[in-house]
């Protein structure tokens, strides 16, 4: 599953709620970097403070369950499916790298599957205002959960190499591509390991099909030139654009060589076809 916290991201940088407020509504132990001015500013002195109330409860129910999934394997709610898999093949496991990275990965999966699923049970009921504060919560452990994966992938990297297919197993190497796919934090260490990947990737030592979206969204973010064209937006009624490609004249080469059926002009127009 991957999910990305750019939207909520940006909800929560947008104004200036001091972290002595966060603190008292949600229980932050340090400042975090939210903003939350607008939200409580659209509410009563009651309302705010029973969001808040709500909040608090539903992370501790969160919090209960990813407790008793990290010590038993099995969630007690629904919702946790990615996240328990990775745990059992951690359980599984001989090799004490491959411990390590489904360990991560679970980590990983616990805050998104925790956030995107809307009809968890632990979080249904809640008000617009609390869910948004409750997202804050879950996506502030996303972040810590990400920067130890990361740091962790990029040693054992450079002490073993990749985790590749045919050594370590299809699993390990989707496991470690979650870890870098969800690194946009770190926009120069996703770069180095699409660098290493590139030549695993086109010889089946990684996940082919997974390069091209990684790359992709690499350079979206790094304001860099697109390689397979996949990402672009709406010019208007029928018309979708790529943004900026390198060395367009290959470009269906390079997506051909990872596997990728359409044509750049058959993936304009379909993408064409979403705009109104």
């Amino acid at each position: 599953m991957i999910v990305m916290f750019a939207a909520l991201a940006a909800l929560l940088t947008a104004a200036n709620l001091s972290g002595a407020d966060m603190r008292a509504c949600l229980g932050w132990a340090v400042d975090y970097p939210a903003g939350y001015e607008k939200l409580k500013a659209g509410l009563s002195a009651a309302e705010w403070t029973d969001a808040c109330r709500q909040a608090r409860e539903a992370n501790e129910r969160r919090l209960s369950a990813v407790r008793l999934l990290r010590e038993t394997g099995t969630s007690p709610v629904a919702g946790y499916s990615s996240a328990t898999s990775f745990l059992a093949k951690a359980r599984k496991a001989s090799d004490p790298d491959l411990v390590q990275l489904f360990s991560h990965v679970a980590e990983d999966q616990m805050a998104r599957e925790s956030l995107s699923n809307a009809k968890l049970p632990i979080a249904q009921g809640l008000s617009p205002a609390a869910r948004t504060l409750y997202d804050g919560l879950v996506v502030q452990d996303a972040v810590a959960a990400d920067l130890r994966s990361r740091q962790w992938l990029k040693a054992a990297v450079a002490r073993r190499g990749w985790f590749t297919i045919d050594r370590d197993g299809a699993d390990a190497d989707f496991g470690a591509l979650l870890i870098v796919q969800h690194a946009d934090a770190d926009l120069a260490f996703k770069h180095e390991m699409l660098v290493l990947l590139e030549p695993l990737a086109l010889a089946g030592r990684s996940r082919t099909s997974s390069f091209p979206q990684m790359y992709e969204r690499w350079a979206v973010a790094a304001k860099a030139p697109q390689r397979f064209g996949l990402n672009g937006a709406c010019k208007g009624p029928g018309v979708w654009e790529p943004y900026p490609v390198e060395d367009p004249d290959h470009v269906d080469e390079r997506r051909a060589a990872f596997g990728m059926k359409q044509s750049l002009a058959e993936h304009v127009k379909q993408m064409s076809g979403r705009c109104s």
